[in-house]
């Protein structure tokens, strides 16, 4: 909307197909549903879906735009830390060194950069449409490693999310319009 680009009808409809999975797949959770926690899911996912277009927009490489985001990400956290010293475990002293250190590790440099990076190049190389759609499979592969790591139970409202889920970036991936 904000740039103009134009979506096909049959991806508009894998869009839909994708939006129901995560509808099924959200309230396949059950007793754990928070629905102010999928507004919060929903409104993340609509930001990360202008980042992911304005990444095509610019003229920044993928290193560029990774640091800049790890860059504010860190700013932020640091001025939250002074204003509040309670929401830090790391002024309150509650954080060990080394827990500090592994998330810094795997936060910082496997979320922050690697990932940040990663994600860029893909959307510069692919384009936001396809890097959105096949973004939409981590909630799948969220389940799935869960369920393999944590032995969480996948119920059928979870599965008929997931399988739509699928079905949707397949679709937006792989149909093409009839002409």
């Amino acid at each position: 909307l904000f740039f103009r680009q134009k979506i096909e009808a049959f991806k508009a409809a894998a869009i839909t197909v994708i939006s129901l999975g995560i509808y099924f797949a959200s309230i396949g959770i059950g007793a754990n549903f928070n629905l102010l926690g999928l507004i919060a899911l929903i409104s993340g996912s609509y930001c990360w879906s202008l980042f992911t277009i304005s990444i095509q927009k610019c003229n920044f490489k993928p290193l560029e735009i990774a640091f800049v985001v790890s860059s504010v990400n860190a700013l932020l956290s640091l001025i939250l830390t002074v204003i509040k010293p309670s929401a830090s475990g790391i002024v309150a002293g509650s954080v060990k060194l080394n827990e500090l250190f592994l998330a810094a590790l795997l936060l910082g440099i496997g979320t922050g950069i690697i990932s940040g990076f990663a994600f860029a190049y893909a959307a510069i190389a692919l384009g936001s449409k396809n890097v959105s759609a096949y973004g939409s499979l981590s909630p799948v592969l969220t389940v799935v490693s869960s369920s393999l790591i944590f032995n969480e139970v996948i119920n059928l409202k979870l599965a008929i999310g997931l399988l739509l889920v699928l079905l949707g970036v397949y679709s937006f991936n792989n149909l093409r319009t009839f002409s």
